[in-house]
């Protein structure tokens, strides 16, 4: 009898321990197969200024236990990688590897571009007639200075 309510008043225990850790508990993100992920990378940081996630990956293979198998869709040579879902956050954008390329080599093909110099703030203004930009430490070719 002693046995029998022991056995009773631990399981009740461990349904209260288990509804009290899984209250706030969400259920793990699900990805499909060709779902597009970002990786959280919470060890592989170099610095405060290093980006926090790698990506995009794509999902190739749902494996069991809440895991993927994913694929870098840029530069990836055939290699996957795992990982569970807890550390992938899923990728609303459009992977568009054509028009996404021409739209960063557009931004760097300007013909209009001109070498102008422009004085830093070590350089020192002269005004006479007209604005001369003079180096800090020269003087106008010309011109005596005086000191």
């Amino acid at each position: 009898m002693r046995r029998s309510r022991a056995g009773e008043l631990l399981e009740k225990n461990r349904n209260n321990q288990d509804s009290y850790v899984n209250k706030d508990r969400r259920p793990p993100k699900t990805f499909n197969v060709g779902d597009c992920a970002f990786l959280i990378k919470y060890s592989q940081s170099t610095g405060k200024l290093d980006a926090g996630m790698r990506g995009p990956y794509r999902v190739i293979k749902v494996l069991p236990g809440g895991r993927y198998e994913l694929k870098l869709l840029s530069g990836a040579r055939g290699k996957t990688t795992q990982a569970a879902a807890q550390y992938m956050v899923p990728w609303k954008g459009e992977w568009c590897p054509e028009s996404c390329a021409s739209f960063f080599e557009d931004a760097y093909d300007n013909d209009e571009i001109v070498d102008v110099a422009i004085a830093g703030p070590s350089a020192n203004l002269i005004s006479d007639q007209e604005t001369v930009w003079v180096p800090e430490d020269g003087a106008p070719s010309g011109k005596a200075v005086l000191e």
